[in-house]
C-alpha cells in the first residue's frame, strides 16, 4: 500500500505516539515548505536552505526553534518518513531522530513532492 504527504506522516506517527516518549505534535499547514518539483533539485542544498530560510521569514516570531528534515527521495513514500526517524545517515549522527523524539518540539509542517517514481519529504519542526 502507498501513502503520501500527511497520511504517511500521521500513520508513522500515531505508531510511534504509542511507543513513548513522544509527545503529539500538530501539523501546521503554515509550516509546510514547498518541494521542488524536479528530484535533481531536492539535494540542492542552497535552494533548500534557500526555500527553509524563506519560511522562517514569512512566519516571524510566530514559532521559535525551527529545524527542518528532508530525505532526497526513495520510491516508497512511507519508508522516506521512516528512514527520518531511524536516521540511518551516518551524517545526521541521530540528530534527526532526536529532533522527532523530542519534547521540546509541538509543531510540524509537511511538505511532500514526486518525481517519476522518488517521492521526497521535507518536515519543518518547531515550538
Amino acid at each position: 500500500m502507498l501513502y503520501r504527504g500527511e497520511v504517511a506522516f500521521r500513520e508513522v506517527m500515531g505508531l510511534l505516539c504509542n511507543l513513548g516518549p513522544l509527545q503529539p505534535f500538530e501539523l501546521r499547514s503554515e509550516l509546510s515548505v514547498e518541494v521542488p518539483e524536479s528530484s535533481k533539485d531536492w539535494a540542492n542544498k542552497e535552494l533548500i536552505n534557500q526555500k527553509f530560510n524563506q519560511k522562517k521569514k514569512e512566519l516571524g516570531d510566530k514559532y521559535e526553534n525551527f529545524i527542518f528534515h528532508y530525505d532526497i527521495g526513495t520510491y516508497v513514500p512511507h519508508i522516506a518518513t521512516v528512514l527520518q526517524v531511524v536516521d540511518d545517515n551516518i551524517g545526521f549522527n541521530g540528530s534527526r531522530r532526536q529532533n522527532i523524539l523530542s519534547e521540546t518540539f509541538k509543531y510540524v509542517g509537511v511538505g511532500y513532492g514526486k518525481d517519476k517514481n522518488k517521492h521526497c519529504f521535507y518536515y519543518v519542526f518547531a515550538n
